[in-house]
């Protein structure tokens, strides 16, 4: 079945000019959401100041998106001016690329105290080593001169719904799914949830004083919501023709189910977009909770269960139809 696309731009680029207050750029809601995407489905790569390598590199962002999202990588790059898409062939996903210096500077400017997870000492390290490198070579680079030092904030620890964070995290990591449950003992239901899972701990850290654990950030996700955070183990199996491995991942999983509860979350939603595919999603899903909130559970002819099935069709990773309409000046942007 051939997926279906409706494209306002597919333009790939990259943009060597700089001015970050002249971009159109509305940062109390792109911050947030740059830096909630980043963290769920992003990489600051930054090489160790002890390194022993010859080459030395500067600091990389990469950002990863389903194949599906390519608009709204291409939408990200040109609203920034910052970095390259590249679509990668016979590959399921795209990536934003940054590894250009005005690029990397730009972006750690725009998320700079709004990130909440373990990936904030990602960050902090990348942001250093600009600081570093501006104040070292300024004399002989004029392209420098008017790049200040990036003063680093701390991690973001306002209310969930002060800003869209969650937006850009789910986006990366959130899903919106329709479950259809045929009850023995009770009346068949179609339960709509929202469910985001994010690993327990951060895999290095070169700051002792950064915390390690997710916990914090779920728990505070969790208690927005009003639900139960959970700790999941899960056991991988990554074996290949050669060497037969197992691994035990960890998570935290946040899930709301709760119809009134899932009223909140469409109120944070409607409030802060999701800008991927998971936007139509959450269109849907909502078509779904209003009618259970409203009407209650049933089987009969446009009831919850009826809707339920026919959304299912054309729905997370059985859709075929993309509309970007939800692209055209978003709350990211002044207006």
């Amino acid at each position: 079945n051939q997926k279906r696309y409706e494209s306002n731009n597919n333009k790939m680029m990259e943009n060597k000019e700089y001015n970050i207050t002249n971009l159109k750029l509305n940062n109390n809601n792109l911050g947030p959401y740059l830096a909630g995407l980043i963290e769920g489905d992003g990489t600051i790569t930054v090489q160790n100041s002890s390194s022993i390598k010859k080459t030395k590199y500067r600091p990389m962002i990469i950002v990863v998106f389903k194949l599906e999202d390519l608009e709204l990588a291409n939408y990200l790059c040109n609203l920034t001016k910052c970095g390259k898409v590249y679509k990668k062939i016979n590959r399921n996903y795209v990536l934003w690329t940054i590894h250009d210096l005005k690029g990397v500077y730009t972006l750690l400017n725009i998320i700079n105290g709004y990130m909440r997870t373990p990936k904030y000492e990602a960050f902090v390290r990348g942001a250093e080593f600009m600081n570093n490198y501006i104040n070292s070579m300024k004399i002989v680079h004029n392209k420098l001169k008017n790049m200040d030092n990036i003063k680093i904030k701390p991690l973001d620890t306002s209310d969930i719904d002060s800003n869209a964070w969650l937006a850009g995290m789910t986006d990366a990591d959130g899903n919106f799914s329709i479950n259809l449950m045929n009850g023995k003992n009770r009346s068949s239901r179609a339960m709509p949830y929202y469910c985001l899972e994010l690993k327990q701990n951060y895999h290095k850290n070169s700051n002792n004083n950064i915390n390690l654990s997710y916990f914090n950030i779920m728990s505070a996700i969790a208690t927005y919501f009003n639900v139960n955070l959970y700790s999941r183990e899960r056991n991988l199996n990554l074996t290949t023709s050669t060497n037969k491995t197992y691994k035990t991942y960890y998570s935290y999983k946040v899930m709301v189910a709760n119809t009134h509860k899932n009223i909140k979350v469409m109120e944070y939603f409607n409030k802060y977009s999701l800008l991927s595919s998971k936007h139509l999603d959450f269109l849907d899903w909502s078509k779904l909770v209003i009618l259970i909130n409203n009407e209650g559970q049933s089987m009969n002819t446009n009831g919850s269960w009826e809707l339920g099935m026919n959304l299912r069709k054309d729905y997370n990773k059985t859709r075929t139809t993309f509309t970007w309409f939800h692209l055209k000046n978003t709350y990211l942007e002044n207006k």
